[in-house]
């Protein structure tokens, strides 16, 4: 290849549609040594690669590095060759989607994915079972909504922004400190938050509210539990100050969604048993 460019990064994102499971044609344990010089055209398959190595795929005329812990997602009908600069090992998997339906935004590589271990683990149940498997492609299906990064924007793609998303989300009931946040992210409070600002377009704090009351909405929805224990469940303390940031974040009270939701669910069981008594047998 002419005018070879090297990068840390192919497409930015490709589409893929996610309405239902994908049906692996292979899921398996690669292995090549430094003088394998690996050529791969895939015309009807995506192809989708754990490495654990360091080299280089040149993806028609774009050089990708390689390096270990890289998730690399490729669409089909792409020339692929690969370069390996030390004996290699690596999970792949090649699979066919369901067309049609709506198509998620994945990153085409990520370098270091904040679920990491749990991709790693996924993959290797899969290569185990092998293709052939309802198993593995459902192990496949969860492996890439993992990296769709579920429940967030498609636009977000700094991996230090998912990362401590992902931290939030598993310890909304703790003292949450965006100082602490950007630390683990090796981020200044200033750095974090531009960041921030131009992933999603908010503050991490306000980032950290909407969680909260989300799964506060849930838990009113969902359970008997007092609000004052739904309030220390989300990480909020002082009932007061949940029930301030609930109304600035929804417009009604806790007191009042609860209301709301129960009358709701009341209307849909009587409109299901006046529907079960217009069906029964005269």
């Amino acid at each position: 290849m002419s005018e070879m460019q090297s990068s840390d990064m192919t497409e930015p994102s490709c589409l893929l549609p996610m309405e239902q499971p994908v049906r692996a044609a292979l899921v398996a344990v690669g292995r090549h040594d430094p003088t394998d010089h690996g050529r791969y055209f895939l015309p009807d398959l995506w192809c989708l690669h754990l490495y654990e190595w360091h080299g280089s795929v040149d993806i028609e005329d774009q050089r990708v590095m390689v390096r270990p812990g890289a998730l690399h997602i490729v669409s089909p009908g792409k020339r692929l060759r690969y370069q390996y600069a030390e004996r290699s090992r690596h999970f792949v998997a090649h699979f066919d989607v369901a067309e049609g339906g709506a198509s998620r935004s994945l990153p085409s590589i990520v370098y270091q994915h904040p679920s990491l271990v749990l991709v790693r683990d996924l993959f290797a149940r899969a290569a185990d079972l092998g293709a052939g498997h309802r198993h593995t492609d459902a192990l496949l299906w969860a492996i890439l909504w993992e990296l769709t990064v579920q429940g967030m924007p498609d636009r977000v793609r700094d991996p230090r922004v998912l990362r401590v998303c992902q931290h939030v989300r598993r310890h909304l009931q703790e003292d949450l400190n965006v100082g602490k946040l950007a630390a683990s992210v090796d981020l200044s409070h200033n750095q974090l938050t531009r960041l921030f600002r131009k992933e999603l377009g908010s503050t991490v704090m306000s980032y950290i509210r909407a969680q909260r009351i989300a799964r506060g909405k849930h838990l009113l929805t969902h359970s008997d539990m007092p609000v004052r224990d739904v309030a220390a469940e989300v990480g909020i303390d002082d009932p007061n100050r949940f029930n301030k940031v609930f109304r600035q974040l929804t417009g009604v009270s806790p007191t009042g969604f609860r209301a709301r939701c129960s009358k709701r669910r009341g209307d849909e069981s009587t409109v299901r048993s006046s529907q079960r008594v217009r069906e029964e047998p005269q």
